[in-house]
């Protein structure tokens, strides 16, 4: 029998084990990859070196390394066992966005090799732990690590992609807006960031992520009776456009936000007085913002102004430096020395 021929092996694999040389995920590896082999029609001899193989590199390579060398053994030994046929891998993709009743939506599916391929290669830079060394003037570093999972980091990053994808490519010629959703709310929430707004969609969104929705959008706002009649209808710009886009590059080169090298393509034009507040949509009052500082920071006590030169300064909150003294960005510190 196949099996007992193998038995050998597996024993000393298990031995292995026992000494700590390697873990029962390492095995467990192992062990599948021999059951698509492990049967009749097969040459016994290519299955023992398979297995020979397996169990060597079982000492020297994680799991994860692992797996990828016992699938080219495995295929080599049984080329038409290790994986679905591309048909139907292409047949099982599947993907469902789902609202939630709490305005969140639940994502499943089964991407096909290649889109799972780009996917990640889209995802994991984006998806890296973001750190942020921030160097006060009195020459002390305050690090700030990043404190969010995988899992938030993945959809941060997700976040980042998709926003950069309907600001088209990031210097569309209308000047960009990410989003196109129209949302009810009471003007004294918006105003006051509080309570709810409704997507078309029966959405629920809190006031605060409404803003941050609106944040380079296009408002087109719209004053309702109580009972719902249009009483007034106008519009007021509010993203910056082209030629404003083009000179927040020219002085700030990416996120202003200090200690952050985030490209001008992943950032938004950031209001430094919010316009819902009266801010204008003009130099004096933006600054390019990258979307993990936007999220992260600016409700931590985090704020910004333009100093004497005109530049993006943040003021820390108490607790990073009591005597809160404005920080610039490494970037925008060396241009400006430079164009001096």
């Amino acid at each position: 029998m196949l099996g007992e021929e193998l038995a050998p092996i597996r024993p000393q694999l298990a031995a292995a084990q026992r000494t700590g040389e390697v873990s029962a995920e390492q095995v467990a590896v192992v062990e599948r990859a021999l059951e698509a082999v492990d049967r009749p029609g097969l040459d016994p001899s290519e299955v023992d070196q398979a297995e020979r193989l397996l169990a060597g590199h079982a000492r020297s390579f994680g799991p994860q390394e692992l797996r990828r060398i016992a699938t080219r053994i495995i295929d080599a030994v049984h080329p038409d066992g290790t994986r679905p046929a591309e048909q139907l891998t292409h047949d099982r993709r599947d993907l469902h966005v789902s609202p939630l009743p709490d305005g969140s939506y639940h994502l499943e599916g089964r991407l096909t090799p290649a889109l799972g391929a780009q996917l990640t290669a889209v995802l994991s830079p984006l998806a890296k732990p973001r750190s942020t060394t921030l160097t006060l003037p009195d020459g002390r570093q305050v690090e700030k690590p990043d404190d969010r999972s995988h899992g938030q980091r993945l959809h941060d990053a997700l976040d980042d992609v998709c926003g950069r994808l309907l600001r088209v490519g990031g210097l569309p010629a209308s000047g960009g807006t990410p989003a196109t959703v129209i949302v009810t709310i009471d003007h004294h929430s918006l105003i006051h960031a509080v309570g709810h707004g409704t997507s078309t969609g029966g959405t629920i969104l809190p006031a605060a992520e409404v803003l941050r929705l609106a944040n380079e959008a296009d408002i087109l706002p719209a004053a309702l009776s109580t009972s719902g009649v249009l009483l007034e209808l106008g519009r007021s710009r509010r993203v910056a456009n082209q030629n404003q886009t083009y000179a927040l590059i020219a002085r700030d080169r990416g996120c202003s936000f200090p200690g952050c090298s985030h490209p001008p393509e992943y950032c938004d034009r950031h209001h430094i007085k919010e316009w819902i507040t009266g801010g204008r949509t003009n130099l004096n009052n933006l600054t390019l913002l990258c979307r993990y500082h936007h999220t992260h920071y600016l409700g931590r006590g985090w704020t910004c102004h333009l100093n004497r030169q005109r530049l993006p300064a943040w003021t820390p909150p108490r607790w990073v430096d009591p005597d809160q003294k404005p920080l610039l960005n490494d970037r925008i510190r060396a241009n400006h020395a430079l164009a001096a």
